[in-house]
Parts: structure tokens; C-alpha cells; sequence
């Protein structure tokens, strides 16, 4: 199982964790694996290349972490929560579809 966990201050998202792999088919076959994985490489490239910011990222096998920068400007964190708040319909959207398979949690930081 894929577990999802939204940051948010004041309700607003400020960065994802995601663990795990969802087991609903073997590598590279993996529908599920796949949508959350480009859901969530996609949230950090437009963070860097359409917002232009330089969000906190590490990765490994099966772990993505994003977080934005502190800090921002308020034209940037409009743009930060437009994309951050875009990810986020896709992700319930692949919880809701695959519930077995996905887990999504959000926490207040």
C-alpha cells in the first residue's frame, strides 16, 4: 500500500510524503504505482519550472517528500497552491478509485 500524507499550516498545503508501493500489479505494470508516482514527480517539477521555487525534495526507491520553501512571497505561494491543491484532487481522485491501495492522510504542521 501507497501512503500519502498532505502537510498543511492553516489549512493550506504545504508540501507531501509519499511511501510505499501499492502492490496492485507487479513493477512496471502497476496502473496504480504509476498515477501517484506521476502525480507526484509532477507536483515537484512545476513547483521548480512553472513557480520557479526550489522545494525541499528527497528521494529514494518507494519515497517522495516534498516540502516548499519557507518564506515565499504571496505571488509565489499563490502559485505554490494552485499546483500543491492540483496534485492533491489527482491524489484523492486515485484514493477514491483504488482505495485498497492507496492511503491518504493529511497533518497540521
Amino acid at each position: 500500500m501507497v501512503r500519502v500524507m498532505i502537510f498543511r499550516s492553516n489549512r493550506e498545503v504545504i508540501g507531501y510524503e509519499i511511501k510505499g508501493h501499492t502492490g496492485f500489479a507487479e513493477a512496471g505494470q502497476d496502473i496504480v504505482c504509476a498515477a501517484v508516482s506521476v502525480l507526484a514527480q509532477t507536483g515537484a517539477n512545476a513547483l521548480e519550472k512553472l513557480a520557479g521555487l526550489e522545494p525541499r525534495i528527497q528521494m529514494e526507491d518507494g519515497y517522495l517528500q516534498v516540502m516548499l520553501p519557507e518564506n515565499l512571497q504571496e505571488s509565489e505561494r499563490e502559485q505554490a497552491k494552485t499546483i500543491l491543491d492540483t496534485i492533491l484532487v489527482g491524489l484523492e481522485d486515485v484514493v477514491d478509485a483504488y482505495p485498497r491501495y492507496v492511503r491518504l492522510r493529511y497533518r497540521e504542521v
